[in-house]
């Protein structure tokens, strides 16, 4: 059977769900990227929730967001390894703590390997783009550590809608809706 490109798809998250999570296989890259994507985007809806910003405090804070992510990646780049930009980023959020739950009990190895690899990709994006709401200015919004624990607190419960709704396989998750 073909694949069907995701933007043919009735909603490109069913997509992820029914590659990643409801268990169809996945490469590890794809399923870093994956969970890193749709980790991005609870992270997102948990700050609108937690910080009331407008559009434009948003948009300031995607800039932000974009600026560490370059920032990192120039970490990299100017190293041999990528061990000293993790280093820099861990101390940057070394205060705040993101576990990414389980979408299933981890039974077998493989299964274990799995959630080690989304947990991976979970890491990386949350660290970014808490390093974008914590770093002073003109790097960060200057956000309290406690403000930005909420915020990954909250980002975690709207993972768990997420995999609730990804199970049910809805169209639109209704506690996301309007």
């Amino acid at each position: 059977m073909k694949r069907v490109p995701n933007f043919y798809r009735r909603n490109a998250a069913q997509g992820v769900a029914r590659r990643v999570v409801a268990g169809k296989k996945a490469t590890p890259e794809q399923m870093r990227d994956t969970v890193g994507q749709v980790v991005t985007w609870c992270y997102l809806i948990a700050l609108r929730g937690v910080t009331k910003w407008d559009v434009h405090g948003m948009d300031d804070f995607l800039e932000k967001a974009a600026r560490n992510a370059e920032d990192y990646m120039i970490r990299v780049r100017a190293g041999s390894s990528d061990r000293a930009a993790r280093k820099w980023l861990d101390s940057v959020t070394e205060k705040l703590t993101f576990v990414l739950p389980a979408d299933k009990a981890p039974k077998k190895q493989a299964d274990r390997d799995e959630l080690a690899q989304k947990r991976i990709g979970a890491e990386m994006a949350w660290r970014i783009l808490s390093a974008a709401l914590v770093r002073a200015e003109p790097w960060g919004c200057a956000m309290d550590e406690k403000t930005a624990q909420v915020v990954l607190d909250e980002t975690q419960s709207v993972y768990r809608r997420f995999l609730d709704w990804a199970v049910e396989g809805g169209a639109m998750p209704t506690a996301w809706s309007g």
